[in-house]
């Protein structure tokens, strides 16, 4: 069971609570329609969260944009690039204070 269907089945149990029935949990129509509709919403936005997710190649481009903007730079320029190490841990280091 993905991240998504736990959090949506879990939601399901708080808001219309367990029914039982040879172990299997049982709804209403209305009730597996509504499950529905929150698991889809749920799994999509963990899908949008995924795809625009920073990656270490997005702070690359953003640290080459920043070094042009700083020193007035258009067209090629070269700079120092870090290492994909020091990507890595920037990357942690703001998703933690997200």
């Amino acid at each position: 069971m993905t991240r998504a269907e736990e959090k949506s089945f879990d939601y399901q149990m708080e808001t219309y609570g367990p029914r039982m029935i040879g172990g299997a949990c049982i709804l209403s129509e209305e009730e597996y329609i509504q499950w529905n509709i929150n698991h889809d919403f749920k799994a999509g936005y963990e899908q949008a969260e995924k795809d625009l997710a920073l990656t270490t190649k997005d702070l690359e481009l953003l640290h080459t944009f920043l070094y042009a903007v700083k020193n007035n730079k258009q067209g090629q320029f070269t700079f120092t690039r870090l290492s994909d190490e020091q990507y890595q841990e920037v990357l942690r280091r703001f998703n933690e204070t997200k």
